[in-house]
């Protein structure tokens, strides 16, 4: 997919994003989007091929990242993503959907389980939003290694 803006192309950077199970609501799909700031694309579906958990190291950018969204109904608020599956468990009471979704598909694409100190972004221990900060970028290129973004 190209994104035509006022006579210039941009050319995706990163992998599609697509969300699918019984918590990929509207709110979880908004998360996702945060990401769409360094490149990656979030889409309702997709026929690119599954991407390798290696994705970054061999420089795929076609291809997907599948990632089931489910309610936990043992934890109430907060989430947590599940690496080898990639599911994202989001409990049940949690306020700020788009959030929570936001920091768990942070720790799927870039395949990390690391967070930033407190109240510096997405990626931070208790996220502060659902919108990508420097802090988050910087984090995102140490995992990722491309920093062009």
């Amino acid at each position: 997919m190209l994104i035509a803006l006022a006579g210039c192309v941009e050319l995706p950077t990163k992998p599609e994003i697509v969300l699918a199970g019984e918590a990929a609501t509207v709110e979880a799909v908004e998360g996702a989007q945060a990401w769409e700031a360094i490149g990656f694309r979030v889409a309702e579906t997709s026929t690119a091929p599954i991407c390798p958990r290696d994705w970054a190291a061999q420089m795929l950018i076609d291809c997907q990242i599948a990632i089931t969204v489910i309610w936990d109904t043992e934890r109430t608020h907060g989430g947590l993503a599940n690496h080898e599956l990639r599911r994202i468990r989001i409990g049940i009471e949690t306020s700020s959907v788009a959030n929570v979704a936001a920091h768990e598909v942070g720790h799927l694409v870039l395949d990390t389980p690391d967070h930033l100190a407190p109240n510096r972004g997405v990626m931070s221990i208790g996220p502060t939003g659902a919108v990508l900060t420097v802090a988050d970028r910087v984090f995102a290129c140490s995992h990722l290694g491309d920093c062009n973004r």
